[in-house]
């Protein structure tokens, strides 16, 4: 445990990250703006930023409330696109609250 970390501190820290990683995969050219949390899910474990689904979708539904993506559900699938605010999010050109300010060169 780190000891100088609150104890809410380190999980926000990591949904702060989890948030910037969700926008920064959207942005990509694999994804062209659009996912689903299945996916997102899987790369997110591949980074280190895995939840469970159920904390996905409260990171999901924090960046649709924020209006960086919209969120649509087929069947039990969530449909993730990006929004114009997101990519502007995501490319460091704007920063939202929960999310962790884009870094060139940082991990995603």
């Amino acid at each position: 445990m780190i000891s100088n970390a609150a104890p809410g501190e380190v999980s926000e820290i990591i949904a702060g990250h989890r948030a910037l990683a969700v926008l920064r995969i959207l942005i990509g050219e694999d994804c062209h703006g659009s996912s689903n949390d299945g996916a997102l899910a899987d790369v997110l474990d591949a980074f280190g930023l895995g939840c469970a689904r159920a904390t996905l979708r409260q990171c999901l539904s924090h960046l649709e409330h924020s209006g960086l993506l919209t969120l649509a559900t087929v069947d039990s699938i969530v449909v993730v696109r990006l929004t114009r605010n997101g990519a502007e999010v995501a490319e460091g050109k704007a920063t939202a609250e929960g999310v962790r300010p884009f870094v060139a060169g940082g991990p995603y």
